[in-house]
């Protein structure tokens, strides 16, 4: 990837307009506990765009409820009082933060409406 003052350069969508209407596509089909297909013409521009190219993949495990499982496991650890889960209340809303899960460098947040 391009260096640009000491900070990672990151992809821009070629074509913001059609990367909007795959986003809601997609996030359309998973809130509505349908299977995510795309188009064929969306497929074609996926490939070519760096943007959606890397991030089309991961919209699909979001809006398939593919975090889900993880998020509960999340939430019982919390329960367990297992230290590397973090917590915090907000409101009626029990927020819980596990820093490194399988599969996410970034962490896991988990939520439970009181």
């Amino acid at each position: 990837m391009p260096v640009s003052r000491g900070r990672v350069k990151q992809p821009q969508c070629i074509n913001p307009e059609i990367g909007k209407k795959i986003f809601a596509q997609i996030m359309d089909t998973g809130l509505n506990r349908g299977e995510v297909a795309l188009a064929e013409e969306y497929e074609g521009y996926i490939q070519s765009c760096p943007y959606c190219s890397e991030l089309v993949p991961l919209w699909k495990i979001k809006a398939g409820g593919g975090l889900l499982a993880d998020a509960k496991k999340v939430v019982a650890e919390a329960k367990e009082g297992r230290a590397e889960v973090l917590h915090k209340r907000t409101g009626e809303v029990d927020i819980y933060f596990k820093p490194t899960t399988a599969g996410s460098a970034e962490g896991l947040l988990g939520g439970v409406n009181q």
